[in-house]
């Protein structure tokens, strides 16, 4: 008789969790499919070219045109084109939101365009070994924090001899009448 009221309650207990369960079952069910998706952007794949030692750099932007995945309704880019001449430093600025961390990581095919293409050194991005193009694009963020204070902790002379280096003098420049103004 005991056992069978020590059964009851563990059973009492058990039955409003089943609900849970069932939430959870059908959860990693839709995980599952998510996972077990094939990628068309396959970061392990041989299949592409590599550009070794023949890569020159030379990047066009032909009418780009984007929108996230989870928000297909916004366009983050319209008709967007540019050319990166190779050897050359460029830099992408605007305002948040604006499409910059976008333009890298759709040369880097995180992400597909809607429309439009991307050229590396005349063959469309999507020909190239996505491995091979995410170890070979770089993507160096400028977080303003970054650059705090950091002017007065150095000499003008080390802050302009440390720009020339880094090819950044003009910026550096602008930044500096902007910021004493």
């Amino acid at each position: 008789m005991f056992a069978t009221l020590i059964a009851s309650t563990c059973a009492s207990s058990i039955i409003p969790q089943i609900t849970a369960f069932t939430n959870a079952a059908a959860a990693a069910s839709e995980l599952f499919v998510t996972l077990d998706k094939q990628s068309l952007l396959d970061p392990l794949s041989d299949m592409g070219r590599k550009g070794g030692d023949n890569a020159q750099g030379n990047i066009c932007i032909e009418n780009l045109k984007f929108a996230y995945p989870s928000r297909p309704d916004v366009n983050v880019l319209r008709d967007f084109s540019l050319l990166i001449p190779a050897g050359k430093t460029t830099a992408l600025v605007g305002a948040s939101g604006s499409g910059k961390s976008t333009i890298i990581g759709l040369l880097e095919r995180w992400y597909l365009p809607s429309s439009g293409q991307i050229v590396l050194d005349g063959f469309e991005i999507s020909d190239y070994n996505t491995e091979w193009l995410r170890s070979t694009v770089r993507l160096v963020q400028q977080v303003r924090a970054n650059f705090q204070n950091s002017r007065s902790r150095l000499t003008d002379f080390r802050s302009l001899h440390c720009s020339k280096v880094a090819s950044s003098i003009t910026c550096v420049m602008a930044w500096t009448a902007i910021n004493t103004t």
